[in-house]
């Protein structure tokens, strides 16, 4: 007789060779989980094998109660702490169920950026290879999901709104003998670009159609605080807030907390975002690095192709730190601080990153304003041919294709932090989560105009 294993990996392969052999006759069965149409805890727990939690501080938040509005609301925002789960409630329950228990089912999945919209997919690819039962057809590598001509599960994160638009919903109504419906899912909410909600809203125009954001709220602007704010007192949405204090201790531990009062202060945007989920009052709309840009991509691994790159900035007193940042294919690797104004000092400091880092001298940017231009004659003495930048001077405009030529910029110093801005957005850069405190505490001080950059 069978064991159970054997018996799952047997039912696995009936499945798929099932659906194999409807697609070659062009057959399309019916949803193999109807009977949890309306119930996404129920399936959850019996089809996926897991158990939605609800807070033990708060019995109005948590997985359960958002698994049940985004079924009779059909209109969720999520907004939430870091580390609380929203990437796994999505793939790994809200698509999967929405996608196995309706016929003809259409889920459209959107973020920042297309590492943001993989995070998603690699929980949907689990949940299919780890459910208790047997689920149908197979995802891709690439976001895509696919049992019928109607029946398609994508992720998409484009440049222009025009690849997001056109898509509606199969079903009518929402009725139990009509199948159908269209669910449309944003993820990282706060870095996703303000026209991805407005093509996702021109979706939900008929009935049976269900829209959940989730994210951070690393942004103090932009679309999810609006639409936050907008729908306070619509009943016809659901609104969640779950800071790390409404998390069960197995998934954030209470330690962690106390550690990020400690590190970052109780009263600072960090701790609001990172752990109250509040969206944060200081910085002002004009931020050219809000805290999303970093938060955002901290695990992404650009590999942009760039190689290795040292940029250094000479102190200009003596409350100042000389500073240095080892960037590789995009990705912070290395971030060095130190007082001295001894300019020698500084240029051995630099000969020696170089040579410990193997980094070609022609990558090694150093800011010559000021007393930057005495360690730049210094190593250039020694032979290494660095780079001077000159912040001060006007821009030279050779990043078009990245900031766009609509951009205005008073000089070099402004057109490159806008190049590490739209970098950031774009998932070609990225700081990891030991060197954001170093950088943001820095770069969160950077305004620009609302009548031109900076």
């Amino acid at each position: 007789m069978l064991n159970g294993l054997h018996k799952s990996l047997t039912a696995r392969a009936f499945s798929k060779a099932l659906d194999a052999a409807r697609s070659r006759l062009g057959m399309q069965g019916e949803a193999p989980f109807a009977e949890y149409r309306f119930d996404p805890v129920g399936w959850a727990r019996d089809v996926r094998g897991i158990e939605p939690w609800v807070s033990a501080t708060n019995p109005d938040v948590g997985q359960v109660q958002v698994l049940e509005a985004l079924r009779d609301k059909r209109r969720v925002l999520l907004a939430g702490c870091n580390g609380c789960g929203k990437s796994v409630l999505l793939g790994d329950m809200v698509i999967p169920w929405f996608f196995t228990s309706r016929r003809d089912a259409r889920i459209r999945l959107t973020a920042g950026s297309v590492p943001q919209v993989m995070n998603v997919h690699q929980k949907v690819r689990s949940a299919h290879q780890l459910s208790r039962r047997p689920l149908p057809g197979e995802p891709m590598k690439t976001p895509r999901w696919e049992l019928g001509p109607l029946w398609i599960y994508d992720g998409i994160s484009p440049d222009t709104e025009e690849t997001m638009l056109g898509l509606h919903s199969s079903g009518l109504t929402d009725e139990p003998g009509d199948d159908g419906g269209l669910l449309a899912v944003i993820d990282e909410a706060s870095a996703a670009q303000d026209f991805k909600f407005k093509s996702v809203r021109g979706y939900l125009t008929t009935r049976n159609t269900y829209f959940i954001a989730a994210g951070n709220t690393t942004k103090p602007n932009g679309w999810f605080k609006e639409v936050w704010e907008a729908t306070a007192n619509d009943p016809s949405w659901a609104r969640f807030r779950i800071s790390a204090f409404d998390v069960p201790d197995n998934i954030i531990a209470p330690e962690w907390i106390e550690g990020e009062a400690r590190y970052w202060g109780t009263d600072s945007p960090q701790y609001q975002v990172r752990v109250l989920a509040e969206f944060p009052s200081a910085g002002g709309d004009y931020m050219v690095f809000p805290l999303s840009d970093f938060e955002g991509n901290r695990d992404v691994f650009p590999m942009d192709g760039s190689g290795l790159h040292l940029g250094v900035d000479i102190a200009r007193g003596d409350s100042d730190q000389n500073a240095m940042v080892l960037v590789d294919d995009g990705r912070v690797v290395e971030v060095f601080g130190w007082h001295s104004r001894d300019l020698m000092l500084t240029a051995e400091k630099v000969a020696t990153w170089i040579e410990d880092y193997k980094v070609p001298p022609r990558n090694v940017h150093i800011d010559v304003i000021g007393l930057g231009a005495g360690v730049v004659d210094r190593l250039r003495e020694a032979g290494y041919q660095v780079e001077g930048v000159n912040f001060g001077a006007k821009p030279q405009g050779d990043s078009k294709d990245v900031i766009g030529r609509s951009v205005r910029v008073r000089n070099r110093r402004a057109e490159l932090f806008w190049v590490a801005r739209c970098q950031l957005r774009a998932g070609r850069a990225s700081v990891p989560s030991e060197f954001r405190r170093q950088i943001w505490s820095e770069a969160c001080r950077i305004q620009y105009l609302p009548k031109e950059v900076i």
